[in-house]
């Protein structure tokens, strides 16, 4: 199933998944400049039931306002499902019941987030953002903000069978209406995240990293979730971020919006191990001065006048009475300067 610039909303399941339920072998979906907006299933998946081997890509697509009565309020992805997800924002969706406000993998499933955002879900429980018992989870170049749960705000990690692994992502503004903000579990940290309240999660320690706690949480300094050209809504870094050319550009040459990465400002200094690309899935790009027009040059430093020959000068009218034109004009030709025709011009007259 492939699908491309479409729009889905309103729909609402008995059961599983708002908008598909994906199960099984050989169910292969990929979404496109899609929409799925304020759909709902009675149980889980409130746009998106990814099931049992199956595989769902979401590409520059937006999933918002769904809601699951049980859990994950926009995708589930389960039972050895795999779930990629590039450039695309995943916001404002509720899982009802329980766990994983935005996308919940309770058993094997591999995910993928590349560049993307996941914004303003919430989530009863656990997992405000993402919520994985089993399985795999890769996040890279992405922010995740602004997610509620109970406990485990921006991402909730559990079981021994889990790997999480991220990098170069945002996990900050999250709120763990008990704790745990941010983030809670084991992380494999490929380097330069920025977490903004890591509360009892552990493993964001490797270069480039930025992790606040309970008692210093840090502040990305991102504006709100809106137009920031692309495809979809991001969050953008303001002026003084310390997201600016603190990351690494991941293997990606563009940002969620499909502009140029790395933008590297000179003024900021880069993170070591770093090249000056942004933290995040937004990449605030450096406006350059304005070429030169074809053909022109810089212009060229004044050439200095000489004193002494004006002074000369002054001298010889003062003591021979000369014409003062004539001793001018042999000076200028002496010294082959237009400037210093154009300052003797405009003192005594041309």
């Amino acid at each position: 199933l492939t699908i491309s610039n479409a729009t889905f909303t309103g729909n609402a399941a008995g059961d599983d998944g708002g908008v598909l339920a994906n199960m099984g072998v050989g169910a292969n979906s990929t979404f496109t400049s899609v929409t799925m907006a304020t759909n709902s299933s009675a149980d889980d998946g409130g746009a998106i039931f990814n099931d049992n081997f199956a595989t769902v890509t979401l590409v520059e697509s937006t999933l918002s306002g769904n809601s699951a009565a049980a859990r994950g309020g926009a995708i589930i992805n389960q039972r050895d499902a795999i779930l990629v997800i590039e450039r695309s924002t995943i916001s404002g969706n509720q899982a009802l019941g329980s766990e994983g406000g935005a996308i919940f993998n309770p058993t094997r499933g591999d995910i993928t987030l590349v560049g993307s955002t996941i914004s303003g879900n919430t989530a009863a429980t656990r997992g405000g953002g993402i919520r994985i018992n089993s399985g795999t989870l890769q996040v890279i170049s992405s922010t995740i903000v602004n997610n509620t749960a109970d406990t485990g705000g921006g991402i909730q990690q559990s079981g021994s069978s889990t790997t999480a692994t991220v990098q170069n992502s945002v996990i900050a503004g999250n709120a763990g209406l008990t704790r745990n903000p941010d983030t809670q579990g084991t992380f494999v940290s490929l380097g330069h995240n920025f977490v903004g309240n890591q509360g009892s999660a552990n493993g964001f320690t490797s270069q480039g990293d930025q992790a606040g706690s309970n008692g210093s949480p840090l502040n990305p300094l991102l504006g709100p979730l809106q137009d920031n050209g692309g495809a979809t809504l991001t969050h953008a870094p303001l002026a003084g971020s310390p997201l600016l050319d603190q990351g690494i550009a991941a293997g990606l040459a563009t940002d969620q919006r499909g502009l140029a990465r790395t933008s590297d400002d000179g003024g900021i200094s880069n993170a070591a191990g770093g090249d000056g690309s942004d933290i995040g899935a937004v990449e605030l790009s450096v406006v350059a001065p304005p070429p030169l027009a074809m053909g022109a040059s810089s212009p060229a430093p004044p050439a200095e006048l000489d004193q002494s020959a004006i002074a000369a000068a002054l001298a010889e009218w003062n003591d021979e009475n000369d014409t003062l034109d004539e001793t001018i004009d042999a000076i200028v030709d002496t010294q082959e300067t237009e400037q210093d025709e154009t300052v003797f011009d405009a003192i005594f007259g041309s």
